[in-house]
Parts: C-alpha cells; sequence; structure tokens
C-alpha cells in the first residue's frame, strides 16, 4: 500500500524534477598560466578584460595596471576579494600575482594563529599541512563566490618548477608543474588544478642545434631558446615534459602563441556553459 507520504515527496532543498535544465549559466573561466621565469606572465594577465590585480609579490609593480596595495598577509587577501564582491565596480577579470606567494601567505597564517608561531609544531607529522589545505579551500571558495557573484573571470599565476614525476605506467621522468605545493599527503596544486577550468604552461620555444653523435648512437645536440616575437609559447594539453588542462566543453589548441588576443580568439570560439 503507498502511504499519502509516499505519493508526495517533500522537495529537497527546493529541487525537483521540474529544476532540471539542459545547460547552465555562462561564466568566464577560471585559469592558472604558469610558466618559466621571465616569460609574462604578468603582463598576459595585464592585457585581459578590464582587469584587477592582487599582488602577493612585486612582479606587476611595474606594469600600469589596476592593482591592489602588495598584500603581505592571508587575511588581506580575501579583505580584497570580499570588498570586490560587495562594492560596485567594472573589473572583469580578477588575477591573483601569484598563487604560489599567496600560500606562503596562508602557510605563515597557519603557523602563527594554529601552532604559537612555532614551525615545528607546524611540520610535526604533518599537522599543518592539512591545516593548509582547508585554508586554502576556504580560498577556492572565495574565488568561487567572486566569480558567480561579480561573472569574473579568475586569473591565477604561479612559477614553473621542474619536479620528478612518479610514472605509474613507466619509467619516472622530471616534468614542469607549478611551484604550489605537491606531495603525495597534500597537494595545493593538484586542488588547483582541480577547481580550474584551465591550466595552461608557459614557455620560451626552445631548438636543438648542432646535432651530432657517435655512428649508430644516440643524437646529442644543444638547445637553445628563441628570442624575439613568436618564441613565447603556451600549451594547454599535457605532455611527458609538462602538465596542462582543458576542462570538457572548452576548446583550446595543444600549443598557441603567449598573447591575450589569440587566447581570446579560441576562449570565444569554444566557451562553455556550467555543467557541461
Amino acid at each position: 500500500m503507498i502511504t499519502k507520504a509516499q505519493e508526495a515527496p517533500k522537495k529537497s532543498n527546493g529541487l525537483s524534477l521540474g529544476s532540471i535544465t539542459t545547460g547552465g549559466v555562462q561564466l568566464p573561466p577560471r585559469t592558472l598560466l604558469y610558466g618559466v621565469d621571465g616569460i609574462g606572465k604578468s603582463t598576459f594577465w595585464s592585457q585581459a578584460p578590464s582587469p584587477i590585480f592582487l599582488p602577493t609579490e612585486n612582479g606587476v609593480s611595474r606594469i600600469d595596471v589596476p592593482q591592489f596595495p602588495l598584500c603581505e598577509t592571508w587575511g588581506s587577501v580575501f579583505n580584497a576579494i570580499r570588498a570586490l564582491c560587495l562594492e560596485d565596480h567594472e573589473y572583469k577579470t580578477f588575477v591573483l600575482d601569484s598563487a604560489d606567494w599567496a600560500q606562503a601567505l596562508a602557510v605563515e597564517h597557519v603557523v602563527e594563529f594554529e601552532y604559537d608561531k612555532d614551525t615545528t609544531k607546524f611540520d610535526a607529522y604533518g599537522r599543518g599541512y592539512k591545516s593548509l589545505m582547508r585554508e586554502w579551500i576556504k580560498l577556492l571558495q572565495a574565488l568561487d563566490y567572486l566569480h558567480r557573484r561579480k561573472n569574473m573571470e579568475i586569473g591565477l599565476i604561479a612559477h614553473a618548477v621542474v619536479r620528478p614525476f612518479r610514472n605509474p605506467s613507466g619509467d619516472d621522468y622530471d616534468r614542469y608543474e607549478s611551484n604550489l605545493l605537491s606531495t603525495q599527503s597534500t597537494s595545493i596544486w593538484a586542488k588547483t588544478k582541480e577547481w580550474c577550468d584551465l591550466v595552461l604552461f608557459a614557455n620560451f620555444e626552445v631548438m636543438v642545434k648542432d646535432a651530432n653523435g657517435a655512428k649508430g648512437g644516440p643524437q646529442k645536440g644543444k638547445g637553445v631558446m628563441k628570442r624575439g616575437e613568436g618564441s613565447r609559447v603556451c600549451y594547454a594539453a599535457p605532455a611527458a615534459p609538462w602538465d596542462a588542462k582543458v576542462r570538457a566543453g572548452w576548446t583550446m589548441p595543444e600549443r598557441f602563441p603567449l598573447s591575450q588576443e589569440t587566447f581570446r580568439k579560441h576562449l570565444n570560439n569554444g566557451q562553455a556553459k556550467e555543467g557541461e
């Protein structure tokens, strides 16, 4: 026998079959751009639509672009995001320059307020890194709120480092990753990469000159970085030497010149809808 409760189930959190859609609200992307020193990461984002920078280092101090004062505490990062959420403005792109220096502020915050300014307590048994991950998730949630409330594009900048990659299907090798924390137990890098819609790696194009070697042996050459126009390239697809990502529903070439003009052209041609 069917009871009255079974005949008319209550809605859960206001959801019903009538709330189902085939798409969602279009939102601009959340993008992490990481790359080698001097490649032009800050310059790239300074040419984005109506940017506002939140600097945690001095990389943007010599660029003529709207920016908050240099953030020197973890709390000031959230104060700036809160101001953008609550106040009227015409900025369209929020840029955190850089994410890895913001991570350092988060570490200082956790050490000071949870471990009595004692770094040995922070490091003991990895306890501090769990607290650090909680703080980082709070940052991503705050950026998500800004993203939705103000329909702002989110741009994160990070420096590149070379790390050993444990390859489960073959030999291990080195590759470029962002300088965000990445360990087996705690990975800010993995959490941020998961959160982002696009993860892009920027580097100078490298040519190999004077290849030579013993007959029948491996060819050896000298790697030379190209300079000048067209030498700065961006990679949107993962490969052995670097990590990158394009979320399903977005369209981006595997390799393209590091320029806002090229980036916008591909972005506007393949912008995804939320939920795709």
